[in-house]
Parts: structure tokens; C-alpha cells; sequence
């Protein structure tokens, strides 16, 4: 757990709606600038795990212009994109929605996350509604996984340490409900 910390920074329940308000926007602009502010003092790199491409290009914009950004976007190759991310030598971030599994950022290549916005499975998936509808906390669990899988793309070894921002607060109340088994893996700061 010491190795793996999370601090949890979000202002709101995030949603397709409120990701729509400029306040909200605003708001998570402010808390990337900051982080990945902080993350240059040290010449870190890190990812940025988005809700959505659009939303990953909106929040590209608040990264500082001391760091390089690895915007993914809509029909590009995700593996393409992580070979240049981890090619480059120098302070970066990597933004995509497609990076919560199956992808290992061990050691230097992130030592910093920004989890934007809880990952639940989309309700636009009638499998999905189902589930969501008449087993709830499936649907949860299936989100809390989710989220302990991005928390795990950053952290590969017992050596191995990174810092991730959490930014919602509806993935909070997830992360931290007794539904959530792997929650005792990490540490809380």
C-alpha cells in the first residue's frame, strides 16, 4: 500500500451532464494543471485515464507547456501512441480512455495518474442496463474493478511507487465502499 497512494481531490459527482458544465470543466482543468504541475518539479511522468476522447482533449489544454503531451484520439492505435510515449525522454503525459487494462507503465515510465472520472460500464449496452437495473451492485463492482485496474497500470513491481488523483467523487464513494475488496492495497493519503 505505501507504494501505492491515492488522493482523492474531486469537488463533484461526476456524470455525462456534469461533465458538460464549464464550471466542472474548469474545476478539473484547474486540479491537472496543478498535478502535473507539481509532477514537473520532479521530471515525472504520468498518465491521464479520461471518461471520453472529447474529454481527454479538453483537459490536454490545461498541461502545462513544460510537459509533452500524448493525446490519444478517436481511430488512432493506443500501442503506437505508448511506444512514442516511452520513447521520449523528458517530462509527458499520456491521456486516453483506453488505458485502464492490459498496459504496464512500470517504474519511471508513470509515476503519477489522474483518474478523471469513475469508468462505469456504458447504459447504452443493454446487457449493461440490465445489470445496472436489477443487480446494482454488480454494475458497481464491475466499475470498482475498473478503477483498481487503471490504479494498477502505474505500479508493476514491489519496487515500484506512484501517486494517483482520483477526481471524482462518485469514484471515491466507490473505491472506498465495502464492495471494493482491493481497497486495503492501497493507501489513502
Amino acid at each position: 500500500p505505501e507504494n501505492k497512494q491515492i488522493i482523492f481531490c474531486g469537488n463533484k459527482k461526476l456524470s455525462y451532464y456534469t461533465m458538460k458544465d464549464p464550471d466542472t470543466i474548469q474545476y478539473l482543468q484547474d486540479v491537472v494543471r496543478e498535478v502535473v504541475s507539481n509532477a514537473n518539479d520532479d521530471g515525472y511522468k504520468g498518465l491521464m485515464l479520461t471518461p471520453s476522447f472529447a474529454v481527454g482533449e479538453t483537459l490536454s489544454k490545461a498541461v502545462p507547456k513544460a510537459t509533452k503531451v500524448f493525446l490519444h484520439k478517436s481511430g488512432m492505435k493506443i500501442g503506437d501512441l505508448v511506444r512514442e510515449f516511452k520513447a521520449y525522454k523528458g517530462k509527458a503525459i499520456l491521456i486516453s480512455p483506453s488505458i485502464y487494462e492490459g498496459l504496464d507503465f512500470a517504474d519511471d515510465f508513470s509515476r503519477y495518474q489522474i483518474i478523471v472520472k469513475a469508468p462505469f460500464p456504458s447504459l447504452g449496452d443493454n446487457r449493461m442496463k440490465h445489470i445496472a437495473d436489477k443487480y446494482p451492485d454488480i454494475y458497481k463492482i464491475m466499475t470498482i474493478k475498473k478503477i483498481v485496474q487503471g490504479l494498477g497500470r502505474s505500479v508493476r513491481n514491489k519496487d515500484d511507487y506512484c501517486l494517483s488523483f482520483i477526481l471524482d467523487q462518485t469514484a471515491e464513494q466507490l473505491f472506498k465502499s465495502p464492495l471494493n475488496v482491493w481497497r486495503n492495497q492501497f493507501k489513502i493519503l
